[in-house]
């Protein structure tokens, strides 16, 4: 199915009494409907890369690559139950494969490890831009492309380890999802009681039906952050003045654009989709990530094309 033919879910027909296993439902039928593949509910794309290193007990004795620049909460899940590197070497278990920015990364060994592919934040638009290496398991950040404070995708090639991940999510305590809730509900977006949480997300599986709640709310953000971003895309190849890497990567668009040549010293702050990513202070980078994504105004976006046009 494309994005394009999916029913988005009407919001005022979701009953506020229904229970966290018929939210949840929900969600996983939704997305399962879009991708034509079994997509089941975790709280982020970290506890889906956890459950999978659960479900196929790894330990120490097995390599796990990821990319060089990988994020700090990447690296932690892998050490978690693995010997990480960042080298895509022919005896390695499993392969972290990142298509960041939009971007199909292609897995260079010769060998066939056990392969998650990460979307990190890229929109699929249809049930083809799965699995670009053949992997066995897919995930996507919600936060980054619904701009929900939680949850994470899970997408199964096959259901061969679909009732492994299921009785562990099912056999799951939603304390963990509990404190992040409260601490969202209450505003705070940077602290050490919200970092010491994050800190816990490898071993997190479950949602609460208040996190459930919100992803259901943003969902329809999908559709409205895709024809944003395409929108702002199209803007940028226009400019004469700059050269902005544009993803051609067949059914994923993404929700950043990345400026290789620059001259100018004014800066443009990093922001994200959800803005719980943002820094109280805003970061600064020399190669800069431009956001084009639903997150960030029209008018901010004007004023960033203006800083790079000159």
């Amino acid at each position: 199915m494309t994005l394009n033919q999916w029913p988005i879910p009407n919001l005022e027909i979701i009953d506020s009494s229904l229970s966290l296993e018929h939210l949840k439902a929900k969600i996983e039928d939704d997305f399962s409907t879009l991708f034509n593949k079994q997509t089941l509910l975790l709280p982020s794309a970290r506890s889906c890369i956890s459950i999978i290193l659960k479900v196929l007990q790894f330990n120490r004795s097995k390599r796990v690559s990821a990319p060089l620049w990988s994020s700090h909460c990447v690296w932690d899940v892998i050490s978690r139950y693995s010997n990480p590197t960042y080298e895509q070497e022919s005896d390695v278990d499993l392969s972290l494969v990142v298509h960041k920015w939009g971007y199909k990364h292609t897995f260079s060994s010769l060998s066939r490890p056990i392969i998650i592919e990460d979307s990190v934040d890229s929109l699929l638009t249809s049930e083809k831009a799965l699995f670009p290496n053949d992997g066995d398991f897919e995930v996507v950040s919600l936060p980054k492309v619904i701009g929900s404070y939680s949850g994470g995708l899970l997408i199964l090639k096959n259901d061969d380890y679909k009732d492994e991940i299921m009785s562990i999510i099912n056999s799951s305590s939603t304390e963990l999802s509990t404190k992040v809730d409260e601490l969202k509900k209450s505003g705070v977006i940077n602290s050490e009681a919200l970092k010491y949480w994050h800190a816990l997300e490898w071993e997190n599986f479950k949602l609460t039906a208040q996190g459930c709640k919100n992803i259901l709310k943003n969902i329809p953000n999908y559709y409205r952050n895709l024809k944003t971003c395409q929108a702002r895309f199209n803007q940028l190849s226009r400019l004469k003045q700059v050269k902005v890497i544009m993803p051609t990567c067949n059914h994923r668009v993404a929700c950043n654009a990345i400026l290789i040549e620059d001259s100018k010293d004014e800066r443009i702050p990093t922001y994200h989709f959800n803005s719980s990513f943002d820094q109280v202070k805003h970061l600064y980078i020399s190669r800069r990530v431009i956001p084009v994504h639903s997150g960030i105004s029209d008018s901010e976006f004007e004023k960033i094309l203006r800083i790079i046009s000159g």
